[in-house]
């Protein structure tokens, strides 16, 4: 079965809690939860509202906003989070220097819990 988000919710209502998303301050969320579990929340939402369509403008075109609108609020919070010698960090890197035509996958959020592990500085706060 392919549990993704597609005609459960109007436009309007997706667009809605995107916004939401996009306005998430990833340093408030770890502070107010647990780690790495409010990273899984992100991960399912990825997966629900990923794929090509969905992550690229084709989805404005359709009346969505693109989850690539996700990557670019989320992937400048997360290099900072992350240990620069991390592979998070050189994904991040790469995410942010193809302005954002490289997705930002439910598989990088690994790398991502572990480059955020291997900082130590940042878990500390």
């Amino acid at each position: 079965n392919d549990y993704r988000v597609t005609k459960e919710f109007s436009n309007e209502i997706l667009n809605k809690f995107l916004e939401s998303v996009i306005n998430a301050n990833l340093f408030e969320i770890n502070k107010n939860c647990k780690f790495p579990d409010w990273l899984g929340y992100i991960g399912l939402i990825l997966h629900l509202f990923g794929g090509w369509d969905r992550y690229n403008e084709i989805a404005r075109e359709m009346g969505r906003i693109p989850l690539r609108d996700v990557a670019k609020s989320f992937c400048p919070q997360f290099i900072k989070m992350v240990n620069r010698d991390s592979n998070a960090f050189t994904i991040l890197n790469d995410i942010i220097n193809s302005n954002y035509l490289r997705e930002l996958k439910v598989s990088d959020l690994e790398q991502i819990e572990l480059g955020i592990i291997k900082n130590y500085d940042f878990k500390k706060n």
